[in-house]
């Protein structure tokens, strides 16, 4: 999408180690089944659909910082971000005003308590757009797939849940496709 929409440009070694992450992603996916087959079902299609969505909304990200020119990168992540965000919460208090009117207040009057999620999420995604604006949102949200290992280390530790070898072998794909990224992706 980056390519399409930007004109981004990818390495070799860089690509390679987002496909070794993304095989990575596919093994750690797949689900537990007693046969061992896996059949493609409706939950596929939207997920994929869903990540081709996110993908333009990430590369639209970048392209809207890239845009602001020659604004600091605080200033362009900034502005973006804001204005996003003022989109966003716009459409959602519509969609509540006509589908769910009650919500609206009681979603006004929890701000104490939302407020501060909406901080720290603003602050974690004002870091995903920074990393749009110096690199390519397909590198970037490949290393981001690391979030991936964490949960399931934290499953493990915390729920005790068994990681299979399949699951290891996708944890260590994923991995070598972070670390190929950092280190070769240019």
């Amino acid at each position: 999408v980056g390519i399409v929409l930007l004109g981004d440009a990818l390495t070799l070694p860089a690509l390679l180690a987002i496909l070794t992450s993304i095989f990575g992603i596919i093994l750690i996916s797949l689900p537990k089944s007693a046969g061992g087959r896996w059949t493609p079902d409706g939950s596929l299609w939207i997920g994929l659909l869903s990540g081709a969505c996110f993908a333009v909304s990430s590369v639209s990200l970048r392209g809207a910082s890239l845009s602001l020119g020659e604004a600091s990168l605080l200033l362009s992540t900034t502005t973006t971000l804001a204005f996003v965000t003022l989109i966003q919460s716009a459409m959602l208090l519509a969609w509540l005003g006509v589908r769910e009117r009650g919500q609206v207040g009681k979603l006004f009057r929890a701000w104490h308590h939302a407020g501060w999620v909406g901080v720290i999420g603003f602050l974690g995604s004002m870091a995903w757009v920074m990393a749009f604006t110096l690199k390519d949102a397909a590198s970037v949200k490949a290393v981001g797939q690391v979030e991936i290992l964490f949960t399931l280390v934290a499953s493990h530790l915390i729920f005790r849940e068994r990681i299979t070898p399949r699951e290891l072998a996708g944890i260590l794909l994923v991995a070598s496709g972070v670390v190929g990224i950092v280190l070769l992706g240019g």
